[in-house]
């Protein structure tokens, strides 16, 4: 507003100085029929083309598209109007308003509001149907428009093809991969990254949340939560120039690895047994280990049967066969090896043994031919290798404090109490590290021998009386009575015939 009329005329203008380090982009403006508006350094410069009368107020309005770089008026700047032409008016300083919200051309710096990342597995060899599946969410203040990159990485473990990659979710027909395949992402297996492309404009993401998820495979090998990043690259700015700059809590576009994503470390996965919070962490692994580890026998006889029964249960699912979808990756299969019972007799001269549920019944669903593989070691000791059968995943239990896989097979008992080895068990493939299996006590310990001796032994004669007979002789017979305390309690009696004396 002028306190004085300003006359139209094609030399009388209204310059209007921003002072603005940076050229900014100017969409439309809304201020016709009175001026005619150009742009230029920052400089909003307009053309007086109807007369303006004093003391009247006359709205200037125009668009701006603001750029992806933060941008901010320094303590100093100042915005200043003035009048030149017929009627000159003076510079004067442009009252500005001191919210950060309100005040003209002030640009946030680009920041991931929301950037979290979860799993639904920390099983090792999870593959297959029994893949982890990672679910991100993201919010970003930055207009995304089409062309936009997102790269998600540092999932350390993690296996996948390289390629295109399907994603699922709310967002995912947003995104495309780097071939153009709508909701796909182009995973990098040797930097175990995931990028995805704007499909179309994304808007601004602040409003609303990004939600997506993708399958991998997890690792056998135990590990922590991985340090994911995530950044936002190729940004189409104001001027049409496709920026690298990393949507990062840092002014600096050095930052190249983006911005650290939030682990999931308070859900409990249900469908995980013994979950706790902290494992829904992206790429948490747990280390396999058998929870049960028992082993018992039938009979301590020397020389007899023995029936040895094994428990077994583990924390996770031992997968028989882990086929990871990398070509240069061979498959790895997981078998359970069974070492000690130094002093065991196998009944027959095959090299395998069998096995048996814990009713007797086939375990073929469970373990190769329901057999496995039996051999010597040096010290006397014995292995045996159980195969899972190719379907099968071994040892966890249907739910926590369940029975794992109950195992029997049969041997003969040495004569004599063998030398003590404590029995231990391992896994291979999945890995679980060779332990101590924990023995049933007394007669009940696998390979105890009981020791062979007499017992109940007593001994008498037939008659006191002097001169009698025995067996038609004139004898006395003395009865020795015995009784052995293992072979299977069989008695025998001696009898002895004695002259009695007068």
């Amino acid at each position: 507003m002028a306190n004085v009329p300003i006359p139209a005329h094609a030399t009388q203008k209204i310059v209007i100085d921003f002072g603005l380090s940076s050229e900014v982009c100017i969409v439309k403006y809304g201020v016709l029929p009175y001026f005619k508006p150009s742009w230029s350094q920052n400089t909003l410069t307009l053309v007086v083309e109807q007369s303006m009368e004093a003391c009247t107020h006359y709205n200037i309005t125009f668009d701006v598209t603001n750029d992806v770089a933060q941008q901010s008026f320094s303590p100093t700047s100042q915005t200043k109007i003035s009048a030149v032409g017929s009627v000159h008016i003076p510079v004067q300083v442009l009252d500005m308003k001191d919210s950060d919200c309100d005040k003209p051309f002030e640009v946030e710096r680009p920041v991931f509001e929301v950037k979290s990342i979860g799993q639904s597995s920390p099983y090792p060899g999870a593959t297959g149907t029994h893949a982890n599946k990672l679910c991100v969410t993201l919010q970003t203040n930055t207009n995304m428009q089409s062309g936009s990159a997102f790269t998600i990485h540092g999932l350390t473990g993690a296996i996948a093809p390289d390629g295109d990659m399907p994603i699922e979710g709310s967002s995912a027909s947003l995104f495309a991969s780097s071939s153009g395949t709508v909701g796909h992402g182009s995973w990098k297996n040797c930097d175990k990254a995931l990028v995805l492309h704007a499909k179309s404009d994304l808007g601004f993401c602040g409003r609303a949340n990004l939600t997506f998820c993708l399958q991998v495979s997890n690792p056998i090998e135990a590990q922590l939560c991985a340090p994911v990043r995530v950044k936002a690259t190729h940004i189409a700015t104001c001027k049409g120039v496709h920026a690298s700059i990393p949507v990062n809590e840092s002014d600096s576009v050095a930052d190249a690895d983006g911005l650290l994503m939030l682990g999931d470390e308070n859900t409990t996965l249900t469908a995980i047994q013994g979950s706790y919070a902290g494992d829904a962490c992206p790429m948490v692994v747990w280390a396999a280990a058998f929870c049960v580890k028992d082993i018992s026998q039938s009979s301590a006889l020397p020389c007899g049967d023995n029936t040895i029964t094994v428990s077994l249960s583990s924390n996770v699912p031992l997968y028989a066969t882990i086929v990871y979808p990398v070509a240069d990756m061979a498959p790895i299969e997981t078998a359970i090896t069974i070492r000690g019972l130094i002093g065991a007799i196998k009944p027959d001269a095959e090299a395998t043994i069998a096995i048996t549920g814990a009713e007797g019944g086939s375990l073929e669903a469970e373990f190769v031919a329901s057999k496995g593989e039996w051999s010597m070691n040096a010290d006397g000791s014995y292995n045996i290798v159980l195969k899972l059968a190719s379907a099968a995943s071994c040892c966890q239990p249907s739910s926590v404090g369940g029975a794992g896989v109950v195992l029997s097979f049969h041997v003969k008992n040495p004569s004599l109490q063998p030398r003590r080895i404590v029995p231990t068990v391992e896994a291979n493939g999945v890995s679980i590290m060779q332990t101590s299996m924990r023995e049933d006590v007394a007669s009940k310990r696998p390979m105890f021998i009981a020791s062979t001796k007499l017992h109940n032994a007593s001994i008498s004669q037939s008659t006191d009386l002097p001169c009698q007979v025995c067996a038609a002789k004139s004898l006395n017979c003395v009865i020795i009575c015995s009784q052995c305390e293992v072979c299977h309690h069989v008695s025998f009696y001696l009898l002895i015939c004695v002259l009695s004396p007068l």
